[in-house]
């Protein structure tokens, strides 16, 4: 009897055993169920025992082995069937429970469903294409996430004709919030047209936003009265029919804000094709740029420039939960194109390779844009210090471009001359030999175009040039003879130079040499929801 008692004891305590343990299956998603994206296979938790991980296959392939994440009462596997590549149709998603016994794993049990994968079967491209349009609807605001990032490397010339390619010096990215809000709609022409809000926003939780002022490279804090808007009023494919910068004045008329910088973000929407598109279509596209005329902001009436640019429909794809056309835009040119185009180094006749790439995902029913990915790299020739005389270094900085009382400044995020600054990637870039630049793009008349520019100076808010120093010594040479900057002209305004530039170092006995730069500013914008 006693040992009948002790059986049933332990039959017991091994079936309450296996209950504590769970079954291991698949709860989601369930069998003959349709997947996109991202498709969350969920697993008891306490199916999986101690020392226990899983193994995932699709149509047989090995996936890879983990232990996923718990959420709530379920281990859940994310399954990315776009970056798995996963062709539309018919798939089995297959999970193996392993256990290491003696050094070696074991198969203790397996799970499985039949799933159908959709991530652009079910988005329906009409006969005669697909017509890409913003739609603008008042009070409808949306806001994107920027992250910047910039590089720079140098290479002999020798070194880049045999195929070397340069080590590359990354500095600081910067995170970005830009608002575009629709702040109205028209029908012109039965043409629909949108103005927009354009605004840098403060960080998430906080008033500020940490920003990478134009011609600095550290980020800075700005607070969200200095984040100021930029209006834009654009066509329903993204061209600009006028843009303004606005200014504030007080009650009696005046400017009513005291001496600051206003930061405002000059990032034009991309151009959508004119005509309706079918995947594999090409076309000839345009790629927009921002451009500030820092002597005359609150005059302009464009803050746009336009590049020639090749645009392709890739296709169709679930992005988001939202059914999106992926258009592709490139620019590439090279030396033949721009042998006549000012390079880093401000030489006409030095030849330089630029090559632009922008993804764009498009919410169709949206019409609105949801992540872009761009990359702009320029390679140049550019005069370095040889073993003897180099240039000497400027004599002094510009003074900062007055705001309209003489007491601020604007900078624009956007491009721009004297003030206006680079684009997306905030402040200058240092490359390794020491020379400063930063990303001005500049389309001339002929079409024609650079990315980056050799950076210049810029000096403080609201006050005069400062006395330049004395030229550089040449690198690995005698000291140069560079002269002292003059002093500027005080200015409450800021807009007088602040001192002229040194003049040429003369040590050493031979000239500076030519490097090919490679300079590349990338940054993703994504819609946050």
């Amino acid at each position: 009897m006693n040992r009948i008692i002790v059986l049933a004891l332990a039959a017991l305590v091994t079936t309450t055993a296996a209950m504590a343990q769970g079954t291991f299956t698949i709860r989601r998603p369930v069998d003959g169920s349709t997947v996109r994206e991202v498709a969350s296979i969920r697993i008891p938790k306490n199916s999986i025992p101690d020392g226990g991980y899983i193994g995932v296959y699709v149509n047989g392939q090995f996936v890879e082995a983990t232990l996923p994440d718990i959420d709530g009462d379920d281990y859940v596997y994310k399954l990315d069937t776009q970056a798995r590549k996963l062709e539309d149709g018919p798939a089995k998603i297959e999970v193996v429970l392993f256990v290491d016994a003696n050094g070696k794993p074991q198969v203790v049990n397996r799970s499985s469903v039949n799933v159908k994968v959709d991530n652009k079967t079910s988005i329906k491209i009409p006969e005669e294409g697909l017509k890409l349009r913003y739609r603008f609807t008042p009070g409808v605001q949306r806001v994107y996430q920027f992250s910047m990032n910039q590089e720079v490397g140098t290479i002999s010339q020798a070194q880049a004709q045999l195929g070397g390619r340069a080590p590359t010096v990354s500095t600081e990215g910067m995170k970005l919030r830009i608002l575009y809000a629709t702040d109205n709609a028209y029908t012109v022409n039965g043409e629909r047209q949108g103005l927009l809000r354009i605004q840098g926003l403060p960080d998430k939780g906080k008033d500020y936003a940490m920003i990478i002022p134009p011609g600095e490279t550290a980020a800075k804090k700005v607070t969200q009265n200095e984040l100021s808007p930029l209006f834009m009023r654009i066509t329903d494919v993204g061209r600009e029919v006028f843009s303004s910068l606005p200014i504030y004045f007080g009650m009696d008329l005046k400017n009513g804000a005291p001496p600051q910088v206003d930061y405002f973000p000059i990032l034009p929407l991309p151009v959508l094709p004119t005509k309706a598109v079918k995947p594999g279509d090409v076309w000839n596209a345009a790629y927009l740029f921002g451009k500030i005329d820092s002597d005359k902001p609150f005059e302009q009436s464009s803050f746009v420039q336009s590049a020639p640019a090749r645009g392709e429909f890739e296709g169709v794809t679930w992005y988001k939960g939202m059914p999106c056309a992926i258009i592709h835009s490139t620019i590439a040119a090279g030396p033949e194109i721009l042998k006549n185009v000012k390079n880093l180094n401000k030489i006409k006749g030095d030849a330089a390779n630029i090559k632009l790439e922008n993804k764009l995902w498009f919410a169709i029913d949206r019409g609105a844009v949801v992540r872009m990915e761009v990359s702009m790299t320029q390679e140049s020739l550019v005069e370095v210090g040889g073993s003897g005389a180099g240039a000497g270094s400027p004599g002094g900085n510009t003074g900062g471009t007055g705001g309209s009382s003489g007491g601020g400044k604007r900078m624009g995020l956007g491009t721009g001359d004297d003030g206006g600054g680079p684009s997306v990637g905030g402040g200058m870039i240092t490359d390794p030999v020491g020379k400063m630049f930063d990303f001005r793009p500049n389309v001339d008349e002929n079409g024609n175009m650079t990315l980056f520019q050799v950076g210049r100076g810029r000096g403080q808010r609201g006050g005069g040039g400062r006395a330049g120093g004395p030229g550089a010594g040449g690198i690995g040479g005698e000291p140069g003879g560079g002269e002292q900057g003059s002093r500027g002209a005080q200015n409450p305004g800021g807009n007088q130079p602040g001192g002229r530039f040194g003049q040429r170092g003369s040590g050493g006995a031979s000239g500076p040499r030519k490097m090919v730069m490679r300079v590349r500013l990338s940054y993703v914008a994504e819609l946050e929801q």
